[in-house]
């Protein structure tokens, strides 16, 4: 009766071990795909520009923080340690958003014109906007901040994240028109 009882007790940690290791990698799947939506937007925001001031300044803006995105999302997948199958296809479908959101950015701004052209741009841009700043302030900052981290090691990273931002704006000043 007592190995029984063992037995059960082992039954029911494997499961309770299964059910958090499912929900530990599930939100690897979730952040993958929030920064493929993000990144979709983000691709609509340069194909909807019909300039190409505009589309560099976009593009920049994009290129200036995809590589630490991808990093981050790769570094994720691999710690919780993902089937290589899914890794790979979640990389993939991340990898093809933002080209996806340029093509369809472009159809929309070569048929939709007029009012309704202006419209769409202004909303794609909004959108856009708000969604990296989302993901900015929200889902990286937060972490790096929440983190139980000697004073010294959060003045520098409040340091860093002033000068991040001064970066961009003195950058999108200069490469404005």
């Amino acid at each position: 009766n007592n190995n029984n009882n063992n037995n059960n007790n082992n039954d029911n940690n494997s499961n309770h071990n299964h059910k958090n290791n499912i929900n530990y990698q599930s939100s690897s799947y979730i952040l993958a795909g929030l920064l493929s939506i993000h990144s979709f937007i983000s691709g609509l925001t340069i194909g909807i520009k019909n300039q190409p001031s505009e589309m560099f300044t976009v593009f920049f803006a994009i290129f200036s923080h995809k590589w630490i995105e991808a990093f981050a999302l790769g570094i994720n997948l691999l710690q919780k340690e993902i089937a290589l199958h899914s890794y790979i296809q979640a990389i993939i479908i991340y990898s093809s958003m933002t080209p996806l959101g340029i093509g369809l950015g472009a159809i929309l701004e070569a048929t939709i014109i007029g009012f309704w052209g202006v419209a769409l741009e202004g909303f794609i841009n909004a959108f856009g906007a708000g969604t990296f700043v989302y993901v900015a302030i929200l889902d990286i900052l937060a972490f790096e901040f929440e983190q139980q981290l000697p004073k010294s090691i959060l003045i520098q990273k409040y340091i860093m994240t002033i000068i991040g931002f001064c970066a961009m704006t003195i950058m999108l000043i200069i490469f404005t028109e």
